[in-house]
């Protein structure tokens, strides 16, 4: 039994540990932080860092690295061998992270999002967003970056941090146009964008050109995913709805309630 009790979890792209992070410390003998398990024997490993109220852990693509957030806004940057921090980045309230596909970056950042090249702990650039992002993707070819927020789902190149374009919505977050969620397609030809206003558009990745907007959502859409090979989007709705619908054609293949 851990205590402090555990807040979140990940699996390691290797399948064989898992990251548990715990709240704040209340015992002498249990430390807030992060511990590694074995995930087939459930023992625990000697590899232990030490952070309060841990919120989100993200693995490296080579199970080497883990990213752990907190609620105080900071993010570690640690290795799993030892437990000790490679880098930790202050970016207050609601701080994101997300690793680059082929293992070499970290994006990491709130208002202002750093792009880290992990091997060398060296910042790139620095991109300022519109408002606070509740979500940060890179493209599958981790040339490009999309940060999320409310008003607004801006593209950029992870290099430079130039912007290439956006996709705007409203500054009031309560207006019946607001970004509620955004997905990249695996094959990196489009981004699907929620809005409150019941619709989800999908836009052309390389341009930001509308390719089509879906409208068959009778309430507010919160979260989508992608298919594997891109050709449909699950959208899951208030009132517990959940569609699937193809891509090209724009209409709805199956649904169901949850």
């Amino acid at each position: 039994m851990l205590d402090p009790s555990p807040i979140c979890l990940a699996w390691s792209p290797d399948d064989k540990r898992l990251a548990v992070g715990t709240g704040s410390q209340t015992t002498a003998i249990q430390k807030a932080g992060v511990d590694l398990f074995d995930a087939i024997t459930g023992a625990k490993l000697p590899v232990h860092h030490a952070q309060n109220d841990v919120t989100t852990l993200f693995w490296s693509s080579d199970a080497a690295i883990v990213t752990s957030s907190s609620d105080y806004g900071s993010v570690d940057v640690w290795r799993v061998s030892n437990g000790k921090t490679m880098k930790t980045y202050h970016g207050g309230e609601r701080t994101r992270a997300a690793w680059s596909p082929n293992g070499k970056f970290l994006a990491i950042g709130g208002w202002t999002i750093q792009v880290l090249d992990v091997a060398t702990n060296r910042t790139l650039c620095t991109y300022t967003n519109s408002a606070l992002v509740f979500d940060l993707a890179w493209s599958a070819d981790s040339q490009r970056i999309f940060s999320a927020s409310m008003d607004s789902v801006q593209v950029w190149n992870a290099r430079s941090c130039t912007r290439l374009f956006s996709f705007i919505g409203p500054k009031d977050p309560n207006a019946p146009g607001a970004i509620l969620d955004a997905s990249w397609s695996p094959d990196n030809k489009y981004i699907a964008v929620a809005r409150k206003k019941n619709s989800v558009y999908v836009f052309d990745a390389t341009n930001g050109n509308t390719v089509f907007v879906y409208t068959e959502e009778t309430q507010q859409v919160n979260s989508l995913s992608w298919s594997p090979d891109s050709a449909q989007i699950a959208s899951a709705s208030e009132g517990g709805k959940v569609r699937i619908w193809d891509v090209n054609a724009g209409s709805t293949s199956a649904q169901g309630h949850f």
